[in-house]
């Protein structure tokens, strides 16, 4: 099977972080803390909390389907734009057999759950070969837009003060029902 995608070089002017963990599942505490660390440092405009669930589970499906004797996996987060990010893991196996299966799939299967999560929370999943040293898997997350559109269903709004230092609070709509989730986030003041 052919990858889905080309790798995007990141240019001088993209923040770029990145970091080689160890072949085991111990590393991924490691790297959610690090990657926790490095968007707060970016005072990135999503959700730090959905970036590291993806961190979670992409290094996780690289530990247990990517790994070969003496080798590390890496991880490389990229702000394409100031409202975007790229959350990469690079792995030694060269292919990805099931990937178009588990991007069809609904979550109920055995395995794919991960990145049907990863998927769910509104990243764009793809991969592509590195020739001789394996594969990266890429989730592409954008910022989400603040819009106030309370008589939608799928309304969001929101009041970002991050650049203050004061957190950030958002209010996300979901299907027909309307079904409202509350994500608040303080700094480190505490204070709303």
């Amino acid at each position: 099977m052919s990858p889905s995608e080309i790798p995007i070089v990141p240019s001088p002017a993209m923040p770029t972080w990145s970091m080689g963990y160890a072949m085991n599942l111990a590393s991924v505490p490691c790297a959610r803390a690090h990657a926790r660390r490095q968007l707060a440092t970016w005072e990135w405009g999503g959700s730090s909390d959905d970036g590291v669930l993806i961190v979670s589970e992409l290094v996780s499906n690289a530990v247990r389907h990517g790994s070969r004797p003496g080798h590390d996996l890496r991880l490389r987060l990229v702000l394409p734009t100031p409202r975007d990010l790229l959350i990469e893991v690079s792995d030694p196996v060269a292919a990805f057999p099931d990937f178009d299966r588990v991007l069809t799939e609904d979550g109920e299967a055995e395995s794919g759950r991960g990145l049907f999560l990863v998927r769910a929370l509104g990243a764009h999943l793809s991969w592509y070969a590195r020739p001789q040293l394996g594969k990266t898997v890429r989730a592409s997350i954008p910022a989400p837009a603040r819009t106030n559109h309370p008589a939608s269903g799928s309304a969001q709004q929101g009041v970002d003060r991050t650049s203050r230092g004061l957190g950030r609070a958002v209010v996300r709509g979901h299907g027909d029902a309307g079904e409202r989730h509350a994500l608040a986030r303080f700094g480190e003041s505490g204070i709303p």
